[in-house]
């Protein structure tokens, strides 16, 4: 996180903490990479985090931050669907 943390500007929001005293921006992290683990292309294990083959090529094919998310969500969806109910 530390690493992310100085490689992004935090707005105010982000970078403050939630009443339970959890930093916000981390909570916001983990949420946001579901879709990439379950897109296949990030692996989370034991607190270290890995970019797959496919997230190597995914980051390349879409260079667009919105459209490389979209993607993970269309991805996830896909996966979420073939989940039993």
């Amino acid at each position: 996180m530390e690493t992310l943390e100085a490689h992004v500007k935090l707005s105010p929001y982000e970078a403050g903490s939630y009443e339970s005293g959890d930093r916000r921006f981390d909570k916001i992290v983990r949420f946001a990479t579901v879709d990439c683990v379950k897109a296949g292309w990030l692996v989370k294990q034991k607190g270290v985090w890995f970019v797959t083959e496919a997230g190597k090529q995914a980051f390349t094919s879409f260079p667009d931050p919105e459209a490389f998310y979209r993607e993970a969500v269309r991805l996830y969806n896909l996966w979420k669907s073939g989940q039993p109910a």
